[in-house]
C-alpha cells in the first residue's frame, strides 16, 4: 500500500465522492455496480505539464472468459483540472500477450505519451459507459500501430447456456506496416433477468420488467463505399524550382455525404527548362461532407503510404469511420474502415 500525502488523500477522496454519487456530482461522473475499484490501491501522479491523475485498478463483478492468450489490465483514470476537481474519467484497459507477462509499472502513468518505457502489448481508453475503445499498439515501448475494441453484434458464445445473452468483445490492430490483425479480447454474458434490468453499457430492458420490450436498436452503414474521385487541386506556393499543390479526393462515398482526403503534393525540377517531378507526397486529413440526419459520422486516418514515381505519385489510405446514433434514449456506434488509393500526376 502506497503512501499517500494529505494533498493526494484529498484528490482520491474527491473522486471517490463523485462516484459513490453514481451520477450525481458536478460533472456527472459515475461508474455502474458492474465494477469494485480499489481505493486502497489509488495512486495519484503528476505528466509533464503539471496536471494531475488518479490511477486505481477496477475488477468488473460482471462474469466474463478473456482470451486465455492475452492478459486484461483494467483501471479507473480520473483527471483532474487546474482546481484539482475532476474533469475527466475513463476505463485504461492494458493487455499483453501472455507469454510476455511484464508487469509494467509505467504504463497507467504514461498512457497518453507516444513512447512507454519496455512495454509491448496493447493500450486502450475506454468511456465508461461504452464497450467500444480505441489506442495504440506498443513493440518495446514504441508506438507501431492503432488498435480498435468493440462489441461485436450477433456473435453469441459458442455452448452458452440458455437464457443468456451473450456478446464478443475483440479488437482490431492497424499497424504501421499496413498489415491487420483480429483478436477475440472476452465474451461477455448476462442472462435475461439481468438484460432486462440493464447491460453492461446500462442500456437495459423497461420498466416492467420484460426483456425484448425496447426497441431494437440497429446502425446499418452498409450504403457507404471506397471511393477514387478527384476533387479540385490547387497551387499553395509557387517557386522556380519547387512547388507545392493541395490535392482533395472523396475517399468515402455515401448516400448524402462523402470523405474527403487532403494531401500536401510537393514537385521539383533542376532548372527553369526541366519538367516538374514528384519530391513528396504527405496525407494531410480527412474531413467531412455533407451529412445524414440523426447520425454523427466521425472519420480518421489509421494507415496512408505514398508511393512516388517521376511523374505520378499514389497515396494509399485505411480510412476509419466511426457512426454514432441515439435510439431509444441511448447511444450505439458502428464503425467500417475504408481501404483506398488515388493517383496524382504532375501537370
Amino acid at each position: 500500500m502506497s503512501i499517500q500525502s494529505v494533498e493526494d488523500k484529498g484528490l482520491i477522496a474527491e473522486a471517490r465522492t463523485l462516484f459513490e454519487k453514481n451520477g450525481k456530482g458536478a460533472k456527472r461522473i459515475y461508474i455502474r455496480d458492474n465494477f469494485e475499484i480499489t481505493w486502497d490501491k489509488a495512486v495519484i501522479f503528476e505528466n509533464s505539464k503539471g496536471r494531475k491523475s488518479m490511477g486505481v485498478p477496477i475488477l468488473r463483478k460482471l462474469p466474463r472468459n478473456v482470451n486465455p492468450e492475452l492478459l486484461l489490465d483494467e483501471y479507473l483514470l480520473v483527471t483532474y483540472d487546474r482546481e484539482d476537481k475532476v474533469s475527466e474519467a475513463i476505463i485504461l484497459q492494458v493487455i499483453n500477450e501472455k507469454n510476455n507477462g511484464v508487469d509494467n509499472k509505467y504504463v497507467v502513468k504514461n498512457y497518453d505519451r507516444a513512447n512507454i518505457k519496455g512495454f509491448t502489448g496493447r493500450l486502450m481508453a475506454k468511456p465508461l459507459d461504452s464497450e467500444i475503445s480505441e489506442g495504440r499498439f506498443f513493440v518495446d515501448g514504441k508506438v507501431s500501430g492503432k488498435v480498435f475494441g468493440n462489441k461485436k453484434p450477433n456473435s453469441l458464445k459458442n455452448g452458452r447456456m440458455e437464457n443468456e445473452q451473450c456478446w464478443r468483445i475483440y479488437l482490431i490492430t492497424y499497424y504501421d506496416d499496413g498489415t491487420v490483425t483480429e483478436h477475440t479480447l472476452y465474451y461477455i454474458c448476462v442472462d435475461e433477468e439481468d438484460a432486462a434490468s440493464g447491460d453492461e453499457n446500462g442500456n437495459g430492458g423497461s420498466s416492467s420488467g420484460e426483456p425484448n420490450s425496447q426497441p431494437e436498436c440497429t446502425l446499418d452503414i452498409s450504403d457507404a463505399t471506397a471511393s477514387s474521385e478527384s476533387l479540385s487541386e490547387s497551387f499553395g506556393g509557387v517557386g522556380t524550382l519547387e512547388r507545392t499543390k493541395l490535392y482533395s479526393w472523396k475517399a468515402v462515398k455515401g448516400p448524402t455525404y462523402s470523405i474527403v482526403s487532403n494531401e500536401v503534393g510537393v514537385h521539383k525540377r533542376i532548372s527553369s527548362n526541366d519538367p516538374w517531378k514528384w519530391y513528396s507526397l504527405t496525407h494531410s486529413s480527412v474531413t467531412m461532407d455533407g451529412f445524414v440526419p440523426g447520425i454523427s459520422i466521425s472519420p480518421s486516418t489509421i494507415y496512408s503510404n505514398a508511393t512516388l514515381g517521376e511523374y505520378y505519385a499514389n497515396m494509399s489510405l485505411t480510412v476509419y469511420v466511426t457512426y454514432s446514433v441515439i435510439c431509444a434514449g441511448s447511444p450505439i456506434s458502428a464503425y467500417r474502415t475504408f481501404p483506398t488509393n488515388m493517383n496524382f500526376y504532375v501537370n
